[in-house]
């Protein structure tokens, strides 16, 4: 089930989780910021700062709806 609202400031712990060294865990981080991204402003620097490795390209491909 989707959530009709999304408390984008309850997703500001993602600002840790995007340099972890777990790969799914700053996969879905970095998809959960670009999806915060489509209505929020404060995502957006965050996704300039990651590093993704070629292996992590993939990110791309996660669609969170």
């Amino acid at each position: 089930m989707r959530p009709r609202l999304i408390d984008h400031n309850h997703w500001r712990c993602l600002n840790n989780s995007i340099w972890s060294e777990v790969t799914p865990v700053k996969m879905l981080s970095v998809a959960m910021l670009r999806y915060i991204n489509q209505q929020h402003a404060w995502p957006g620097a965050l996704l300039e700062q990651v590093y993704l490795d070629a292996d992590e390209s993939w990110v791309e491909q996660i669609e969170i709806c």
